[in-house]
Protein backbone atom coordinates (compact mmCIF):
# COMPACT_ATOMS: atom_id res chain seq x y z
CA UNK A 1 0.00 0.00 0.00
CA UNK A 2 1.61 3.12 -1.48
CA UNK A 3 0.87 6.19 1.55
CA UNK A 4 0.09 9.52 0.38
CA UNK A 5 1.92 12.62 1.36
CA UNK A 6 -1.23 13.76 2.69
CA UNK A 7 -0.91 10.59 5.24
CA UNK A 8 2.68 11.07 5.39
CA UNK A 9 2.03 15.44 6.75
CA UNK A 10 -0.67 13.98 9.22
CA UNK A 11 1.48 11.73 10.59
CA UNK A 12 4.45 13.65 10.72
CA UNK A 13 2.50 16.55 13.12
CA UNK A 14 1.20 13.90 15.33
CA UNK A 15 4.84 12.98 16.13
CA UNK A 16 5.85 16.79 15.68
CA UNK A 17 2.97 17.07 18.50
CA UNK A 18 3.60 14.25 20.82
CA UNK A 19 7.71 14.80 20.74
CA UNK A 20 7.34 18.72 21.41
CA UNK A 21 4.52 17.94 24.05
CA UNK A 22 6.75 15.96 25.57
CA UNK A 23 9.64 18.00 25.15
CA UNK A 24 7.78 21.14 26.62
CA UNK A 25 6.44 19.00 29.49
CA UNK A 26 10.19 17.97 30.46
CA UNK A 27 11.45 21.78 29.86
CA UNK A 28 8.34 22.65 32.39
CA UNK A 29 10.10 20.80 34.60
CA UNK A 30 13.38 21.49 34.38
CA UNK A 31 11.95 25.41 34.55
CA UNK A 32 10.16 24.78 37.88
CA UNK A 33 13.71 22.78 38.89
CA UNK A 34 16.05 25.93 37.91
CA UNK A 35 13.46 28.32 39.77
CA UNK A 36 13.39 26.31 42.98
CA UNK A 37 17.32 26.30 42.77
CA UNK A 38 17.38 30.12 42.41
CA UNK A 39 14.96 30.67 45.25
CA UNK A 40 16.95 28.15 48.02
CA UNK A 41 20.22 30.37 46.68
CA UNK A 42 17.88 33.60 48.45
CA UNK A 43 17.55 31.53 51.37
CA UNK A 44 21.19 30.75 51.72
CA UNK A 45 22.36 33.84 51.30
CA UNK A 46 20.38 35.85 53.27
CA UNK A 47 21.82 35.16 56.60
CA UNK A 48 25.70 35.44 55.41
CA UNK A 49 24.33 38.81 53.62
CA UNK A 50 22.58 39.77 57.02
CA UNK A 51 26.30 39.30 58.74
CA UNK A 52 28.74 40.60 56.66
CA UNK A 53 29.00 44.36 55.42
CA UNK A 54 30.87 43.10 52.11
CA UNK A 55 27.91 41.59 50.65
CA UNK A 56 25.57 43.70 47.96
CA UNK A 57 21.98 42.33 49.24
CA UNK A 58 20.29 44.78 46.68
CA UNK A 59 22.51 43.18 43.81
CA UNK A 60 21.23 39.61 45.49
CA UNK A 61 17.89 40.05 45.47
CA UNK A 62 17.92 41.80 41.71
CA UNK A 63 20.26 39.01 40.65
CA UNK A 64 17.67 36.45 42.01
CA UNK A 65 14.12 38.13 40.86
CA UNK A 66 15.58 38.69 37.26
CA UNK A 67 16.76 35.34 37.11
CA UNK A 68 13.01 33.75 38.19
CA UNK A 69 11.88 36.20 35.68
CA UNK A 70 14.02 35.72 32.77
CA UNK A 71 13.31 31.15 33.49
CA UNK A 72 9.89 32.39 33.15
CA UNK A 73 10.21 34.17 30.26
CA UNK A 74 11.82 32.00 28.67
CA UNK A 75 9.26 29.15 29.01
CA UNK A 76 6.52 31.31 28.30
CA UNK A 77 8.57 32.61 24.77
CA UNK A 78 9.43 29.11 23.92
CA UNK A 79 5.86 27.31 24.15
CA UNK A 80 4.54 30.03 22.23
CA UNK A 81 6.76 29.99 19.68
CA UNK A 82 6.21 26.22 19.55
CA UNK A 83 2.22 26.45 19.02
CA UNK A 84 2.90 29.00 16.62
CA UNK A 85 4.80 26.85 14.41
CA UNK A 86 2.43 24.10 14.76
CA UNK A 87 -0.36 26.18 14.13
CA UNK A 88 1.94 27.03 11.08
CA UNK A 89 2.44 23.29 9.86
CA UNK A 90 5.96 23.75 10.47
CA UNK A 91 8.91 21.75 12.24
CA UNK A 92 8.63 22.92 15.95
CA UNK A 93 10.01 20.65 18.17
CA UNK A 94 13.17 22.30 18.79
CA UNK A 95 11.58 25.53 20.43
CA UNK A 96 10.98 23.76 23.71
CA UNK A 97 14.74 22.24 23.12
CA UNK A 98 16.16 25.58 22.81
CA UNK A 99 14.01 27.13 26.18
CA UNK A 100 15.54 23.93 27.86
CA UNK A 101 19.02 24.60 27.06
CA UNK A 102 18.43 28.62 28.10
CA UNK A 103 17.14 27.86 31.43
CA UNK A 104 19.84 25.36 32.08
CA UNK A 105 22.44 29.08 31.31
CA UNK A 106 20.59 31.33 32.65
CA UNK A 107 20.40 29.08 36.18
CA UNK A 108 24.88 28.82 35.70
CA UNK A 109 24.62 32.37 34.89
CA UNK A 110 22.36 33.33 38.04
CA UNK A 111 24.44 31.10 40.10
CA UNK A 112 27.92 33.08 38.71
CA UNK A 113 26.28 36.42 39.50
CA UNK A 114 25.26 35.27 42.93
CA UNK A 115 28.72 34.28 43.45
CA UNK A 116 29.81 37.86 42.55
CA UNK A 117 27.65 39.41 45.09
CA UNK A 118 28.01 37.14 47.89
CA UNK A 119 31.73 37.42 49.01
CA UNK A 120 33.47 34.72 51.41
Amino acid sequence: MVSTSGERSRTRLIVEIVVGALTAIIGAFLGWAAIVQITQLSTVFSDPCAATASCNSGALSTTIGGGIAAVGIVWVATTWLFLGRLVQRRWAFFWPLIGMVATIVLLYIVIALVGLWVSA
